[in-house]
């Protein structure tokens, strides 16, 4: 009866040592043993642990010790080593020493228990590899003597921004005088740096993305564009059209009026600093009116009255 498994890469003296309990293996080596097969995994994956790694299983017999030999090689290594970015080549190399040779099998993690392989050759190779290739990979080495694992290896893809989303909220009418956020954002690894522009003006720069009014005015109206970059591109954002509605004041700002029928007065009015004229219809309600016609002239006495503007531009 087998008492206890063990992998190792060295010994202390006489003794093995127990991966498990290697400091400079700790947290990241599992074992997964079943009758007559047991599977080493190795998480975060270091350079120094290239090594030669062996097996030993020790059972209730006083001579029943015995340690597999030749061990295991197991390497994977990433061409090019380094930063990944978008649309380069990418080779990942898996090779194992073993007797007969092996067959290898790749696959990348995706927390499906039915992954389906990649690739059946010593090599996976990406010819224009893509942000959606970022992930964990890792290979099988089988021969009809048994089948061993690889620890997992990382890829990160870099890239530069992708086009810029841009919004205004609130959504619908934007009244003069009331908080606006314009917000823009873009999927980029690293993430993106932001840049907002009215005209050739930069009015913005950050990681947030997003510029700001506290209280907008009528200047404030116009075309906005978003910049997102980082060190591999930038990209410009698709035109952002902003129109701020003013707040008129007919009646400190009367320049004219003439009464209409049905209790309603006429007004023209202007906004001061703006080239826009408003027509503004003055909707009111007299409790109390004296009315003097003559050839030259039309006047109305009014003693209370209610009013409610409604203004177009």
């Amino acid at each position: 009866e087998v008492e206890k498994e063990i992998w190792f890469t060295k010994m202390n003296g006489n003794e093995f040592v127990d991966l498990r309990t290697d400091s400079e293996y700790s947290g990241r080596v599992e074992y997964s043993c079943h009758y007559k097969n047991c599977t080493l995994r190795i998480t975060d994956l270091r350079e120094s642990d290239s090594a030669e790694y062996k097996f030993r299983f020790i059972t209730n017999l006083s001579t029943g010790k015995y340690t597999g030999s030749p061990g295991v090689t197991l390497s994977v290594t990433v061409s090019p080593s380094g930063e990944i970015v978008e649309g380069s080549s990418v080779n990942l190399t898996c090779s194992s020493d073993a007797n007969p040779t092996s067959s290898y099998t790749w696959y990348k993690e995706n927390g499906n228990p039915d992954l389906q392989p990649l690739s059946k050759e010593p090599q996976l190779v990406f010819r224009s590899i893509q942000s959606s290739d970022s992930g964990e990979y890792y290979c099988t080495a089988e021969n009809k003597l048994g089948k061993k694992t690889s620890n997992y290896i990382s890829i990160n893809v870099k890239y530069g921004p992708k086009p810029p989303s841009v919004s205004v909220s609130p959504s619908g009418e934007i009244v003069e005088g009331s908080s606006v956020n314009l917000t823009c954002s873009s999927d980029a690894n690293p993430a993106a740096n932001y840049t907002w522009y009215k005209k050739n003006q930069t009015l913005f720069q950050g990681t947030e993305g997003i510029h700001h009014f506290t209280s907008i005015s009528s200047e404030d109206r116009g075309i906005y564009h978003c910049k997102s970059e980082n060190q591999y591109g930038q990209i410009m954002s698709s035109p952002l059209s902003v129109d701020v509605q003013c707040k008129c004041n007919t009646r400190s700002n009367l320049l004219s009026w003439w009464p209409s029928s049905k209790g309603h007065m006429s007004c023209s009015n202007s906004v001061p600093g703006s080239h826009l004229n408003v027509l503004c219809t003055e909707l009111l309600t007299i409790s109390k009116q004296v009315i003097r016609l003559s050839d030259q002239q039309q006047s109305v006495q009014i003693s209370s009255v209610v009013w409610k503007s409604v203004c177009t531009l």
